[in-house]
């Protein structure tokens, strides 16, 4: 009877626990326990405040860039999508974004040998109607899906204090927010910079007949910037999106502000240039191009004019470069750049002339 007793008990406290779970359920809302361990030499009554953390809240960093004109600072509006899944929805709260990650181990990098050895693919065999082939292993690519553009929003971030420790910084935003327990950013704003910046253009009319202007920044690394996307806005007209890098190690920021099409700018074979000879056991090749250029601004521009010649990585095949008056060549990379002033309404030229030697016989890729 005794037993029967506890019995009736127990279920009916499993009763109420289950419809207490069939209530959490029905509002869709997370639910979990904390179980606490308290010391204490006397009693008393005392008051804890619970710090935790959870794995389904973070926040992404987002940059606004604007530059008025080539004259101009640039405006840096750092800003951070928070969001947060934890199931509670949280109101009128005060959020200190931090630069550290708890999710990421704390524990040294260790370095272990590494092995080397020959990769023998084996072959697959495909059975057509005719006979059957050999054919080698297809690589798989995967294509990442873009990022969701968030909306402008006014700017608070003069109400946020910055605290540097050693390993991290944390981001005090001093006014309340709400971020409902759905998923979805919230966009806050942390940080307004005005950054001193050098203009200049760009131009590679092997790939891009375009010109592109460029803003560099200097001592960015003095932002505290994580890696994120930027907006790019260039006299009031957004002009793209470009990623901003927080762990490179260049000494300066290069943005690309979009094109201006009134650079004109032409790459073609100039066939004077163009001979094939035969020099003992091997063939000389000559190649030749005209790249014309003109400022149609009413502005005198330096552009900054980018164009390249073979590599080679057979000491089988030599490249010689013949004529690149004014350029400066990188022989690892083959890279050609030279530094115009353009008047307005002026246009230049710029002709670059180069050999290939390699044995007769020999067919040469991507030449």
């Amino acid at each position: 009877m005794q037993l029967e007793k506890q019995l009736n008990n127990l279920r009916d406290r499993e009763k109420r626990l289950t419809q207490q779970l069939n209530e959490q359920s029905s509002r869709n809302q997370s639910s979990g326990e904390i179980i606490i361990t308290v010391q204490s030499k006397s009693s008393t009554n005392i008051e804890l405040n619970l710090s935790y953390i959870v794995s389904n809240a973070g926040w992404m960093p987002i940059y606004d860039l604007r530059a008025k004109d080539t004259k101009s600072p640039i405006a840096l509006a750092y800003r951070a999508n928070v969001y947060q899944n934890t199931g509670i929805d949280w109101k009128n709260v005060k959020l200190t974004l931090s630069t550290a990650n708890p999710s990421q181990g704390g524990s040294k990098a260790e370095l272990y040998p590494q092995y080397l050895s020959v990769y023998e693919p084996q072959p697959i065999y495909v059975q057509n109607s005719r006979a059957m082939k050999k054919e080698a292993p297809q690589a798989m690519a995967m294509e990442a899906a873009p990022m969701v553009s968030m909306a402008d929003a006014g700017t608070t971030a003069s109400l946020v204090n910055v605290q540097e420790s050693t390993m991290s910084v944390n981001f005090e935003i001093q006014i309340p927010y709400s971020i409902p327990s759905s998923g979805n950013p919230e966009l806050v704003d942390i940080q307004n910079h005005s950054l001193s910046a050098d203009y200049k253009y760009s131009i590679a009319p092997k790939v891009d007949k375009d010109a592109f202007l460029v803003s560099i920044i200097r001592d960015w690394e003095k932002l505290n910037l994580l890696p994120g996307k930027a907006n790019v806005y260039f006299e009031g007209t957004f002009v793209g999106e470009t990623q901003i890098n927080g762990s490179d190690v260049a000494d300066s920021l290069v943005i690309s502000l979009g094109r201006d099409k009134k650079i004109v700018s032409k790459r073609e074979v100039v066939s004077e240039y163009k001979a094939r000879k035969t020099v003992g056991s091997n063939i000389r090749e000559t190649f030749g191009y005209k790249i014309s250029l003109r400022n149609t601004k009413g502005e005198a521009i330096t552009l900054t004019v980018e164009d390249q010649i073979p590599v080679s990585q057979d000491s089988r095949i030599e490249v010689e470069l013949e004529d690149a008056k004014g350029a400066a060549f990188q022989t690892e990379t083959g890279k050609l750049t030279w530094n115009v002033t353009l008047q307005p309404q002026e246009s230049k030229e710029i002709i670059v002339v180069y050999n290939v030697k390699y044995p007769k016989g020999k067919q040469i890729n991507n030449l």
